[in-house]
């Protein structure tokens, strides 16, 4: 086949068409011919009709783009605007208050970050970095670093599109001050970006007319999350609008509850013989008497013989539809839902709550360390430093003596750091004389390691408190007290209104705590046995389902069941007396129950009592649920991680078998932590029931016990009220950390506010 000729260009002479042959075309293309012109094949490309300044064109941004200085204004960038995204946000324009909870929620998490200036080298940036960090204690010169990083923050989560105004001033510095974003437009150039200096990249949209131009150096525009063929950015606001605008629709729907409808709350059916026009008359009187008389309302009314009341709307108003839309928005913007929804067992909340972390604002200290970076190039002109996070200190009194005895060399790991550099990094304390290591006993005896398996990782499977090993028997603060605290160790000063605390090892506890040691024992003891038959099942397997829970099966529903049964009736039963000895704490402060505000009256206090421990008992049906399956999600947990340890490592059955065995979460040690844990949880709650029946108690007071741990040392002393969780605490009376021997007292009214409600009663 002959060579089709295909027209070229004019040329520059004569401006008539030459022809080009296709075996031009492909030698110049690099090309075969059949590559171009086969029997069917794809054809010549078309000729380009661009010049060659667009081929770095980041994307096919709309034609004029930069004539109108409206943001958010060009096409394909107009379906949504800044001011829809400020309204959505803001619940004073009509907003979702949700969504501006999470947005607050966030400023918050990464305004409680701690952060430093430092050399890129790693090292300390010496009197220039502490001159840039004198300068950001006010950065924009009015306001302190953390108004200002919130104004910078509120761009990022609602429009991202934050903006940062470089203002010069006579003092030869620049303030970064923060500026509306829905007022900044950037300018393309030809290839899609914003140009360098000194051609300007951004221009401000004022007064609805174009304002200020300002170049790269003026002024920096950082979207968190740019798009490629997008001029703007899109951030957590937009990327859930659907979601926002369902949830606005589902709280208008909820409030025309209260103010719009046809149908009525009620409906009054009037007595048989009663004809319309006296039905007329009465509604019409009853109208006259109650409208706009709130006070009328809570008053007894006549009306005639047979009249019968029928409600017509439900009172439930929210349903799972509400959690769904939460959990969306929480996740949208990573944040944990867990204060919006329905309860979860502890563990569920704590991994859910380190999952938003880890998610939500790790990546965002990413994005703010490099704008911040940016900042001290171009402000300060200190390109050799860096803005950087400082670690974070660990609060939890638990974990943290966990991190330390991995330091130390627990587990088998090599030790790389000494007990005196543990006692001042972590807890700021003085090293230990000579006396003190003589008296200290030795480490605690870490339990058999599975064979084969990585001696630097500690011990597998202790995946929680639970699973820890016994502390030294002869050091100080960590064996149980078998005695009462004394007044003068556990407070720091006398009160009137503070009463001594109760006995925590009084021997209904004592009582409580052998019942709980025997449940938990004979059903760990059933449990482990069941374990090791499974165990070799998964392990003879060779291999098991990444999601498949092996051990799910443990333990029977009969017997959950039946461990939850037992576990309440020694709870009821520790709460009920706990409930009692609060009661029997303030009687003498009670008006009318034999104190100083009256002459005693016993079936008062019985009836307190009765309700004291009517609430003791729910209490204890709650907890029971939720201790089991708390206690039976962390023991299977540490058995998939033995099972996979052994999976990796190349162990027999036998071998496995042996570390079922010798698991922690079936110790000895387990069984008497959540023995103890539990029955002063118990008792606490009760107390708490006990002073809220009296009607004189107001608070609780924190008393930590002599030798306890920073955390708890911290709280002493404080007060917090009956219905308020001291700091670490998921509930009130639960305590801080698991074998808790501080105790926490009433703090009670004095005798001029016990008067006052009195008088107001």
């Amino acid at each position: 086949m002959a060579s089709k000729p295909v027209q070229s260009r004019a040329d520059k002479g004569g401006g008539k068409l030459l022809p080009i042959e296709l075996d031009m075309l492909a030698q110049a293309t690099g090309q075969p011919r059949t590559q171009v012109d086969s029997w069917f094949g794809p054809g010549a490309p078309m000729t380009s009709q661009a010049p060659e300044e667009v081929q770095g064109r980041r994307f096919d941004y709309p034609f004029s783009t930069n004539y109108n200085p409206k943001p958010r204004s060009e096409s394909n960038e107009n379906a949504i605007d800044f001011y829809t995204l400020r309204r959505m946000a803001d619940p004073t324009l009509g907003g979702l208050d949700l969504l501006r909870l999470a947005i607050e929620t966030c400023k918050d998490k990464m305004a409680g970050q701690k952060w430093q200036i430092m050399g890129r080298d790693g090292k300390d940036g010496g009197d220039k970095a502490k001159r840039i960090i004198d300068l950001l204690a006010e950065p924009d010169g009015i306001r302190d670093f953390a108004a200002w990083q919130r104004m910078i923050l509120e761009d990022h989560y609602v429009l991202d599109h934050p903006a940062i105004y470089i203002k010069p001033t006579n003092k030869g510095i620049f303030l970064p001050t923060p500026i509306a974003g829905e007022t900044v437009k950037p300018i393309i150039w030809v290839d899609g970006d914003v140009p360098f200096p000194p051609l300007p990249a951004y221009q401000r949209y004022l007064k609805g007319m174009a304002g200020p131009q300002y170049t790269l150096d003026q002024m920096i525009v950082r979207p968190y999350n740019p798009r490629p063929n997008r001029i703007y950015g899109m951030g957590p606001v937009e990327q859930c609008l659907n979601i926002i605008n369902l949830s606005l629709r589902r709280m208008l729907h909820q409030t025309e509850f209260y103010t719009d409808g046809t149908i009525p709350d009620a409906l009054l059916i009037a007595p048989a013989g009663m004809n319309p026009d006296q039905v007329k008359d009465f509604q019409s009187y009853w109208d006259i008497v109650l409208s706009g008389q709130t006070a009328m309302r809570r008053h007894g009314m006549w009306a005639p013989a047979g009249t019968e009341y029928k409600a017509t709307k439900t009172e439930d108003l929210t349903g799972a539809i509400d959690e769904w839309l939460a959990r969306i928005i929480c996740w949208c913007f990573s944040v944990s839902p867990q204060a919006l929804v329905k309860q979860q067992n502890r563990a569920t909340a704590q991994t859910a709550k380190e999952t938003a972390q880890e998610e939500g604002i790790e990546p965002r200290k990413l994005w703010f360390k490099s704008l911040m970076d940016t900042l001290i190039r171009r402000c300060y002109n200190a390109s050799d430093l860096q803005f950087a996070w400082q670690d974070e200190e660990i609060t939890d009194p638990l974990v943290k003596a966990q991190v330390y005895q991995i330091a130390l060399g627990a587990g088998g790991s090599k030790p790389w750091m000494t007990p005196d550099e543990v006692r001042d990094m972590g807890y700021g304390m003085e090293p230990m004389s000579d006396e003190q290591k003589e008296e200290l006993a030795p480490p605690p005896p870490v339990a058999p390691m599975l064979p084969g398996a990585n001696q630097s990782g500690g011990k597998p499977g202790a995946v929680d408190e639970s699973a820890s090993q016994p502390p030294p028997a002869k050091k100080p603060g960590n064996n149980p007290v078998k005695t009462p605290p004394r007044a003068g160790a556990v407070q720091k000063k006398k009160r009137s209104d503070t009463l001594t605390p109760i006995d925590r090892e009084r021997p209904t506890v004592l009582k409580a705590r052998k019942a709980i040691e025997g449940i938990m024992r004979k059903s760990f003891d059933a449990q482990k046995k069941k374990a090791v038959a499974i165990g070799k099942d998964v392990l003879g397997k060779v291999a098991k389902a990444a999601d498949d829970d092996p051990f799910e099966g443990i333990i029977s529903a009969a017997a959950l069941k039946k461990l939850r049964a037992d576990l309440q009736e020694a709870l009821e039963d520790m709460a009920q007396d706990g409930a009692s000895e609060g009661l029997n704490q303030v009687v003498g402060l009670i008006p009318g129950g034999g104190g100083t505000g009256g002459g005693g009256n016993s079936e008062a206090l019985d009836a307190m009592l009765n309700q004291a421990n009517e609430k003791a008992i729910a209490w204890a049906s709650d907890h029971a649920a939720d201790l089991v399956t708390q206690i039976n999600d962390t023991t299977r947990a540490g058995l998939n991680e033995l099972v996979e340890t052994s999976l990796k490592t190349g162990l027999t059955s036998d071998e496995l078998a042996e570390a079922i065995q010798d698991y922690s979460g079936f110790s000895d040690y387990r069984v008497d932590m959540i023995a103890r844990t539990e029955a002063n949880i118990a008792d606490r709650a009760g107390n708490i029931a006990g002073w809220k029946e009296s009607g004189v108690v107001k608070g609780r007071r924190w008393q930590a016990a002599g030798d306890c741990c920073d955390a708890c040392t911290d709280l002493d002393d404080e007060v917090v009220g009956l219905d308020e969780c001291f700091d670490g605490e998921d509930f009130p009376g639960e305590g801080i950390h698991p074998n808790d021997r501080c105790t926490e007292t009433a703090e009670v009214m004095t005798q001029d506010e016990i008067d006052a409600a009195t008088e107001e009663e």
